[in-house]
């Protein structure tokens, strides 16, 4: 009990269908009770006389929240004795501590708790505890950053329905109790929260060579080669996200094909970016000696759109198209040693694509392509990438 505290008496009439206010109590800094008027056994007619006895110990925190409400056992005490009221807390108090290891302090000390949809409105009457049936989200009172508080009348909440919402930099995160959770009055619950930022993971399928064949006279391209089968083992990929009218970098993942997945240094955290996110993925394989051959690399490129908190996952496509060049002699008039020394040129094509951010950017000179001899499965190719 603090000095100033008021408590409430409460007697039943004689025909036992109500309570009425005796009179009020005020508590002193010596540790008594003094009434606002004094009440005589003389004057009361009942034998024993019922009482009940309530205090509003602290107003409410916040106005989603309950005031601290005492509410005593109710006694029967016989005349010319005194009443020995045991008063108890008629809400459930909670007491919530939220930490984080990735979210700044900065982000914890402005987030909120709220109790959502919790039921409200319980009040005290002559000395009884009524709960309230209405619904409202009750926001926790963070005044101490490092234990937050809520009163609020006792109620269950079911396994599906949210036990607190921790709302930071504007989006909400719900932790919910798989076996629900019991809120009794007169218990003071510490529950802690660990806020964790939800990475960013991403998946890759590489889309092989598409071939077609096409008989040249004298010259035949072929389906001698076959293109790169996946992801390859060390291979990075640079990931790239909208924002505005630009694509801005965000990361690189390298593949380890021992665990079949991509890895990053630092890692990428969803709540930087937007809902949804529009990603572009890019892979770039060292082309056929590109600069000495005119030719480009071979750029991986793909985009998606992801909702927050999914994986993200590209389908990567070649930018470039292939050409293999396979030289024949039908009539035997050039000998495969002959052959496999000359040069091969693609006169007078588009040069110079390059890859911008994740996106193929086509180049606009033209020139002639050299083709690369003695490339590809056991060097027994001749491939120009364009």
């Amino acid at each position: 009990m603090f000095a100033g505290d008021e408590m409430n008496v409460y007697i039943q009439s004689t025909d036992e269908d109500t309570f009425s206010l005796l009179t009020q109590f005020t508590y002193s800094a010596t540790g008594e009770w003094i009434p606002d008027d004094t009440v005589y056994w003389e004057d009361i007619t009942q034998n024993p006389a019922t009482l009940r006895a309530s205090i509003i110990q602290t107003p409410a925190l916040n106005n989603t929240q309950l005031p601290d409400i005492l509410i005593a056992d109710e006694l029967e005490v016989v005349p010319f004795t005194g009443a020995n009221f045991t008063l108890r807390h008629a809400a459930s108090k909670v007491i919530v501590q939220l930490i984080s290891s990735t979210f700044s302090k900065e982000d914890i000390r402005n987030a909120t708790i709220t109790l959502p949809n919790y039921l409200t409105g319980g009040d005290e009457d002559t000395g009884t505890f009524v709960a309230g049936t209405t619904r409202a989200d009750i926001t926790v009172d963070r005044s101490d950053l490092t234990n937050g508080v809520a009163l609020f009348q006792p109620q269950t909440i079911s396994s599906t329905d949210p036990l607190l919402r921790v709302t930071i930099n504007g989006r909400d995160y719900e932790v919910t109790d798989p076996n629900g959770f019991l809120f009794e009055a007169d218990i003071a619950y510490q529950l802690t929260v660990m806020a964790s930022k939800t990475g960013l993971t991403v998946s890759a399928t590489v889309v092989d060579w598409e071939y077609e064949s096409y008989d040249l006279d004298v010259v035949t391209i072929g389906t001698t080669v076959t293109g790169a089968d996946g992801v390859n083992n060390g291979e990075q990929l640079m990931l790239y996200y909208a924002d505005g009218t630009d694509r801005t970098f965000l990361n690189t993942y390298t593949y380890v094909a021992a665990t079949d997945t991509f890895t990053s240094g630092t890692p990428t955290y969803w709540e930087s970016l937007p809902d949804p996110t529009h990603f572009y993925a890019a892979i770039t394989r060292t082309g056929y000696n590109a600069s000495a051959n005119n030719q480009i690399d071979d750029f991986l490129v793909g985009d998606t759109t992801v909702a927050a908190s999914n994986g993200v996952h590209f389908t990567l496509h070649h930018a470039a198209a292939q050409v293999v060049v396979q030289l024949t002699s039908d009539d035997g008039t050039f000998s495969t040693t002959e052959l496999e020394s000359m040069d091969i040129i693609l006169p007078n094509y588009f040069t110079g694509g390059t890859l911008s951010n994740g996106v193929f950017e086509p180049g606009t000179t033209t020139g002639n392509i050299a083709v690369a001899k003695n490339v590809g499965t056991n060097n027994n190719s001749a491939i120009a990438l364009i």
